[in-house]
């Protein structure tokens, strides 16, 4: 019985102190699920209301990967434009720093989809991706839209 209680003891610090370094060394979004894909942490496919709190809640790079004449008509406030369309693309993405965080949308969700895949494939850490893209993000927060 006494070995038991042990045992119990050690389980429960070890539980403690699990959910105390969790605490202290991450920040979540909550309603938001995590998938792993190889080296990869990728957050696909949310709705523009979790999108928009992952905006509002944490540091990241916000890319439209639209044409440049789109990003030039309507894009979300500081998003940076890189064209998934381009000869270039891939090598762009490699480029990036693989520890930051970053955000990708497109005109409906269709492109993102596809561009995650050269995220993917640079090992970026991690990638938030909006569902439904610009169109069903701007129904909803057309006050985080910049129009020309």
């Amino acid at each position: 019985m006494q070995q038991l209680s042990y045992w119990f003891l050690v389980l429960l610090l070890a539980l403690v102190a699990c959910y105390s370094q969790k605490q202290k060394g991450s920040k979540e979004v909550e309603g938001i699920d995590t998938y792993t894909f190889n080296k990869s942490m990728l957050i696909q496919g949310l709705p523009a209301e979790r999108f928009n709190r992952v905006l509002d809640s944490i540091s990241l790079v916000l890319i439209d990967v639209r044409e440049p004449e789109k990003y030039a008509q309507k894009r979300i406030k500081n998003a940076i434009n890189l064209n998934y369309e381009s000869l270039n693309f891939a090598l762009e993405i490699s480029r990036l720093d693989k520890n930051k965080v970053y955000a990708i949308y497109c005109d409906n969700g269709i492109r993102s989809k596809l561009a995650l895949q050269k995220f993917i494939d640079s090992d970026i850490k991690t990638v938030f991706v909006l569902k439904g893209g610009l169109e069903s993000f701007e129904k909803k927060y057309a006050d985080k839209i910049e129009t020309k």
